[in-house]
């Protein structure tokens, strides 16, 4: 009896550890009202496109987060056909004093990151992963959040690509 106890108890220590290891409070579900895997909205503009991926920009978005400035925010879908999916957004700016009002912002919504190294922090969602770094040196940052499920299959979908392109030079 003692033993099912401890192997009960056993097993449900690693379940909440596993599910803690693998989520953040306030995991994003998309940005801006765009929910991850929906398609490009209407008023977006296409700026690049490369492999298996469009990248969009919104005239209409304010270039701001809180009190953050934004030199741009690209909105990244994975291309599948003629579908296309939302699964990442590319926030980047210039100045040091919006990364550490980013640092103040994601902190206070997500908690501690999972990984703190120089100016990079990650934080490692069930669903959502994101990355805020900042480079004193070329004075350029970015924050990328991305959806993980959605970012493994552009990543295979890629090296797919590369992989076939490049049987013409073997």
């Amino acid at each position: 009896m003692r033993r099912i106890a401890l192997v009960i108890a056993l097993v449900v220590s690693v379940v909440v550890f596993a599910t803690m290891a693998f989520a953040f409070k306030n995991e994003p579900l998309g940005f801006k009202g765009l929910e991850w895997g929906k398609k490009p909205t209407p008023d977006m503009i296409k700026i690049v496109e490369d492999y298996a991926r469009r990248g969009y920009i919104r005239t209409s978005d304010k270039l701001a987060l809180g009190g953050a400035l934004l030199d741009r925010i690209t909105y990244m879908f994975f291309l599948q056909g003629f579908r296309e999916e939302f699964f990442a957004v590319r926030l980047e700016f210039t100045e040091e004093r919006a990364y550490n009002i980013l640092v103040n912002i994601c902190k206070e919504k997500f908690g501690d990151p999972d990984k703190e190294i120089l100016k990079e922090l990650v934080w490692n969602g069930e669903r959502t992963s994101i990355v805020l770094d900042y480079s004193g040196i070329t004075q350029e940052g970015v924050m990328i959040m991305a959806h993980n499920t959605l970012t493994e299959r552009y990543k295979a979908e890629k090296a797919r690509q590369q992989a076939k392109e490049a049987e013409k030079d073997w």
